[in-house]
């Protein structure tokens, strides 16, 4: 049987490069929504390869 996926595959984040750090110390650093958006990333990830796995 032919399944169709309409989910796109999530694309990671772009890691900020050190220069793009102010070094300020904000509340919300650049890096600190880096790995935010990476963790958002591996979730979402994960249950597109769920999603695709065809039973057994």
């Amino acid at each position: 049987m032919l399944v169709r996926m309409t989910t796109k595959k999530p694309t990671p984040p772009v890691e900020p490069l050190p220069g793009d750090c102010c070094g300020e110390g904000c509340p919300r650093c650049i890096f600190d929504i880096y790995e935010e958006a990476l963790i958002r990333y591996e979730v979402e990830r994960a249950a597109w390869q769920a999603e695709r796995k065809q039973p057994d």
